[in-house]
């Protein structure tokens, strides 16, 4: 995340990018995911930062919303650099000005991301990393929730992307494994857009991440905090160029 600061992805969510001039605009659409068994696979997400430290979703202005936990789970496709269906939970979240928050339908406290898709990307410092947005791209919403307190009701729409870095080098990433490590750094600035820079075949693109609160015209970008998660696929997967 990043969306609530993982996620503080959630897995994918906080789910960095040496050699810039090694890497053309062409190398990130040669990663692939690949499965030992040669399927599709579900995985699993563990935030392991909130036994000291809440999931974190900051505006500019100063507004939080704060979560003591957060999973996630999602299906990572064979021989593709893209996994779908995520989905990220963060439990006894509450605002800063006093408010449960929650998203529609769900107990009190419980925010739950839309359905999110995730793509390998390579990160500017060589290593590879995942970019997570919405299933509809980056024009889609990854969450909405609203914050009902003493103030009455506030609506948030979260849109955008939000990009992590898998831990291992390369050459860590290219064996099969059962888990990985991902982490979503903070940024330089308090509120700072920017969440990471990645090379596509257009060049490099920044993902960013902006809510709107109840409907406002204006947008604010979410401040990038530190955050690590766990990725446990059910079978053995490598990352790599392909």
């Amino acid at each position: 995340m990043r969306l609530i600061k993982l996620l503080g992805l959630a897995f994918m969510a906080t789910l960095a990018f040496s050699a810039i001039g090694a890497l053309g605009a062409g190398s990130a659409s040669a990663l692939l995911f690949l499965t030992s068994g040669g399927a599709s696979t579900t995985f699993t997400v563990l935030n392991l930062n909130t036994s000291t430290k809440p999931a974190v979703l900051e505006t500019k202005g100063g507004q939080k919303v704060e979560c003591e936990g957060v999973v996630g789970s999602g299906t990572i496709l064979n021989k593709t650099d893209l996994s779908h269906k995520i989905v990220f939970t963060f439990h006894k979240c509450k605002a800063s000005f006093g408010s449960t928050c929650s998203s529609a339908g769900e107990p009190s406290g419980l925010i739950k991301t839309l359905s999110l898709r995730g793509l390998l990307v390579t990160l500017l410092n060589g290593k590879y990393g995942i970019e997570t947005v919405s299933e509809k791209g980056t024009t889609g919403d990854l969450a909405e929730f609203k914050c009902s307190g003493l103030i009455g009701e506030v609506t948030t729409v979260v849109t955008g992307s939000v990009v992590g870095e898998f831990t291992e080098t390369k050459a860590e990433s290219e064996v099969l494994k059962k888990e990985a490590k991902v982490e979503f750094a903070k940024g330089v600035n308090a509120g700072e857009a920017k969440i990471k820079d990645y090379w596509t075949l257009e060049g490099v693109v920044s993902a960013t991440l902006t809510s709107k609160l109840s409907g406002a015209v204006v947008e604010t970008a979410e401040s990038n905090e530190q955050a690590v998660g766990d990725v446990s696929p059910a079978v053995e997967v490598k990352f790599c160029h392909g």
